[in-house]
């Protein structure tokens, strides 16, 4: 059975996939038999292609001859870092289906909930700044009656001869709508429709921006956020299988300058980094200074 893991990386989101993400993913695909394709360039070039989001030819890429003769095919959006460990999320995929996960709605999750809530306030208040009453993102697109809730297509998990000319239909019938998340609304909306879509284990698409969000934003410190969110991360890099950093990308994805990854200690930090953030820490924080003193 032929596997590979495929995404689109151009400019300066290919520099940030090389330096924090790549060598994650090929570890998870040595060991798990995935061919790794990584586009720089887009695959359509046609005006109406180059005037929305690149993010919409992940519908199309596997058409491409660099993928074909896949059996099974897994898009990442380039924001993602893999633990190398994580089991493929193959082995759960059932004949028919298309494979994700949710997005940040997790509130059937007692010990989740209160972060889903947390995540929707947030984009309440960001929408509000343009005069917009946000309440989900499918009636931005004019989607009054869900057909399902809403999938985070940065992963997607499918068997190209299957289910990939649903990924073209999205392509071709559904057109941009500003700053609305890319295809994400109507491939949802449409996987859902058909119901082909399979709920995977969340940690495959685990957000790490709605932790960081909840956790580390009123903190009161720039330094003291930074060590925060830096433990935040590791742990989730390692209770996770695939920790994806959308909308904390440019921020989130430095902390992970000089890390390392082995097999029995998994993700460790560079502790040169986490010096010059605790140092951070120490001279905005006068409590956490205090704290220190008072433990020598």
């Amino acid at each position: 059975m032929k596997k590979a893991i495929y995404t689109i990386a151009s400019g300066k989101y290919e520099q940030i996939w090389s330096e924090f993400a790549a060598q994650s993913w090929r570890a998870f695909c040595s060991r798990n038999d995935y061919d790794l394709h990584c586009f720089n360039q887009p695959l359509d070039c046609s005006e109406r292609a180059l005037n929305r989001s690149i993010a919409w030819q992940k519908l199309i890429a596997h058409e491409s001859p660099e993928l074909s003769g896949y059996d099974v095919l897994i898009w990442l959006d380039a924001d993602f870092v893999i633990n190398p460990l994580s089991p493929d999320p193959l082995a759960e995929l059932e004949a028919g289906r298309v494979g994700g996960c949710y997005d940040f709605t997790w509130g059937d999750d007692v010990q989740t909930a209160f972060l889903a809530k947390n995540a929707l306030n947030e984009a309440k208040k960001l929408f509000a700044k343009s005069g917009i009453d946000f309440q989900s993102f499918q009636k931005l697109w004019g989607v009054n009656q869900s057909a399902g809730i809403l999938i985070n297509t940065g992963f997607l998990i499918f068997r190209p001869s299957e289910t990939g000319f649903i990924l073209r239909y999205v392509y071709d019938n559904f057109d941009e709508k500003p700053s609305l998340w890319g295809e994400m609304v109507p491939l949802s909306e449409e996987l859902h429709r058909r119901s082909i879509f399979q709920l995977l284990d969340q940690r495959y698409n685990l957000l790490i921006w709605q932790f960081v969000q909840a956790f580390v934003f009123d903190c009161g410190s720039k330094g003291l956020g930074k060590l925060m969110a830096m433990l935040l991360l590791y742990r989730l890099l390692n209770i996770g299988y695939f920790l994806h950093f959308a909308s904390w990308k440019h921020a989130g994805m430095p902390l992970m300058a000089g890390a390392t990854w082995d097999e029995m200690n998994g993700f460790r930090p560079d502790s040169h980094h986490i010096a010059t953030h605790v140092q951070e820490a120490l001279q905005d924080d006068l409590t956490l200074q205090l704290l220190v003193s008072s433990q020598n």
